[in-house]
């Protein structure tokens, strides 16, 4: 009997050791085919997910987390597929085919869906992970393709909220300039119910408990649309470079990403009042050139920026009063999206 209860306390102490950190980030290092895994407290790698762990090379992309279903998952783009991992041990638990050309995804807090816009095949997968009490997983996916008189354009970037979702794309007019569009679909019949037209390269947001649709033009203008009838009612301009979003739950304060930046003035942090004004309130220097991505932990104060291209780092910042650089991290090559677990 001792023995037998040696052995379960060795186990259970292997199990506890192995277990990851109730809050970390979630690293795509595009270039080299790795997901790094940053505790949110040490602000240390825990855990590199590489070929080996995978059983095959991928291209990682962007990164959500399904906390009602205890997973987060990956897009890659090489083989078409979204990667599934259990969110306590990091465990690839299964791949789900995705329509070609991967890009950006997103899925709304607490919810069991993720939608991942598609490039190649122009439109969105949406797929839905629901998981029993004894672990087992069951999906569903469902297809959006833009419609035909949209031909030509490229989707991009997504987010969503309970009712629908918002997918970019990139377009160019008769005379050749570019331009992007922003499709608002309903979530459950997947019908097209807007489209807006901004400059080229836009990103978008969706701060969950707010009324507002985030737009951020790369030519420098942060817009807060209006979800119910798309309308344009705050304008923060000369944001250069203006990128990838971040933000707190009721848009009270967004972060934008330079992704011109050479380091300096890398992050900005715009202040938004609920009946004023959104203002430019800091700018601020990072550690590496090309910021691209970014995620917020708002329970730990800290917030993680990737730098893309011919880097490996990380930025992280201090936001428990303003903000300031704190450190900075190395992953893989090309870590490029980013997502953050906060598990129960």
């Amino acid at each position: 009997m001792k023995t037998i209860l040696i052995a379960a306390l060795f186990f259970l102490s292997i199990n506890a050791q192995s277990a990851l950190p109730s809050h970390y980030a979630v690293v795509a290092n595009r270039g080299e085919s790795t997901i790094s895994l940053i505790d949110s407290q040490s602000l240390e790698v825990v855990k590199t997910i590489g070929e080996k762990s995978v059983g095959y090379e991928f291209e990682p992309m962007y990164a959500s987390h399904l906390s009602g279903t205890g997973v987060f998952v990956v897009g890659d783009r090489k083989a078409s597929q979204l990667l599934i991992f259990d969110d306590e041990s990091g465990e690839l638990l299964l791949l789900q085919p995705l329509s070609k050309g991967v890009f950006h995804q997103w899925t709304r807090p607490g919810d069991n869906e993720v939608v991942v816009a598609t490039d190649t095949q122009p439109g969105a997968d949406l797929i839905r992970i629901t998981r029993g009490e004894n672990g087992e997983i069951s999906l569903e996916k469902r297809r959006f393709n833009l419609p035909s008189n949209h031909e030509g354009s490229v989707p991009h970037d997504v987010v969503l909220d309970d009712s629908h979702f918002y997918l970019t794309a990139h377009a160019q007019d008769a005379s050749g300039k570019m331009f992007d569009k922003i499709f608002k679909v309903e979530r459950e019949t997947l019908e097209v119910e807007d489209v807006m037209e901004f400059s080229a390269d836009v990103h978008v947001g969706l701060p969950q408990n707010s009324p507002y649709l985030l737009v951020a033009e790369q030519s420098g203008v942060l817009n807060f649309l209006t979800r119910d009838d798309m309308t344009v009612v705050k304008r923060v301009t000369d944001l250069t470079g203006a990128h990838g979003l971040f933000w707190k739950s009721d848009a009270s304060t967004v972060y934008s990403a330079n992704i011109s930046s050479r380091a300096m003035g890398a992050l900005y942090v715009i202040n938004n009042k609920p009946f004023g004004p959104a203002n430019l309130v800091n700018i601020l220097d990072s550690s590496s050139d090309t910021p691209h991505n970014l995620v917020a932990d708002f329970d730990n104060n800290v917030l993680f920026l990737t730098h893309s291209g011919m880097n490996n780092i990380v930025s992280v910042y201090d936001i428990s009063n303003g903000a300031k650089l704190m450190k900075s991290i190395t992953t893989g090559a090309n870590p490029f999206g980013i997502g953050i677990v906060q598990r129960k």
